[in-house]
């Protein structure tokens, strides 16, 4: 197998940045690049799928579970392939070494965390956004962005959340395009909706609109990254009232608007 070390990738790395054991790098993929052999990484890795599709297997007890993913989480270690779908591919990755993690008395677990709040795949177009724009403050920020993604805002606390915020969590990912009210929420969950109102940000990271509003941008990624609809016809999709307020949402959530992320999924060839 192979092992591949920090900062390494089977595609062609450009335009990469380090900043206090974060890398942040664009991937790009050829037809000659569609098939990795089984490899591993030194470090966990986020990576985002820019443009074409990318089928990963990872390695299980049972064989090689593959599926097509946009938003990859691959922890250390991992034993794993990856498989280029289209004739060419970019990747946007994010891979945190462990003098990031010792900096801020985390581990791998809540990474694991980070990779599943929504808002990973908007930090990482953010990322994108500003490695094109070479912002000679962006690494200021770098760190203030990944630990942003942490849901339980009493740091890095080890003990685990209640039951009602994995039952609530689920539940809004699931429902993502509903406008569930609180009491809904709270009868789903099984606690008053006190309890919801005054304790979602601390388990959460940010209010439930926010929350709220970061899935659906998420699914609209996915849906404008797809190529198979448009702009107007995501913004209705994802719950937005308008056009307008759908741009403004979007860019505020990644840095770009929605026609520059349609224009980089569609480039074409050569």
């Amino acid at each position: 197998m192979l092992n591949l070390t920090k900062g390494e990738y089977l595609g062609s790395v450009s335009k990469s940045i380090a900043a206090g054991g974060l890398i942040i790098g664009i991937t790009d993929y050829r037809s000659g690049q569609s098939h990795s052999p089984l490899h591993a990484h030194e470090n966990a890795h986020f990576s985002l799928v820019l443009k074409g599709t990318m089928v990963v297997g990872r390695k299980r007890h049972s064989g090689l579970q593959t599926a097509a993913e946009r938003f990859s989480y691959i922890q250390s270690g991992e034993q794993h392939q990856t498989r280029l779908g289209t004739s060419s591919g970019k990747n946007i990755n994010l891979e945190i070494e462990p003098a990031f993690l010792r900096r801020y008395d985390l581990n791998e677990c809540h990474v694991t965390q980070m990779a599943r709040s929504p808002g990973a795949m908007l930090m990482m177009l953010r990322f994108y956004n500003e490695l094109q724009k070479a912002n000679p403050c962006f690494t200021d920020h770098i760190d203030f962005l990944v630990l942003s993604l942490l849901q339980d805002r009493n740091k890095l606390s080890k003990v685990a959340p209640p039951s009602w915020v994995v039952i609530l969590r689920d539940l809004l990912n699931v429902n993502w395009d509903k406008e569930l009210s609180l009491q809904q929420l709270s009868e789903a969950a099984g606690v008053h909706p006190v309890t919801i109102s005054k304790s979602f940000h601390r388990y959460f990271g940010c209010g439930l609109g926010d929350y709220r509003r970061r899935i659906k941008l998420e699914r609209a990624v996915e849906l404008i990254a797809s190529g198979n609809s448009s702009l107007t016809s995501v913004a209705c999709a994802c719950g937005f009232f308008d056009q307008s307020h759908f741009i403004k949402s979007f860019k505020a959530g990644t840095g770009m608007l929605p026609k520059h992320l349609r224009f980089l999924s569609a480039i074409q060839d050569g």
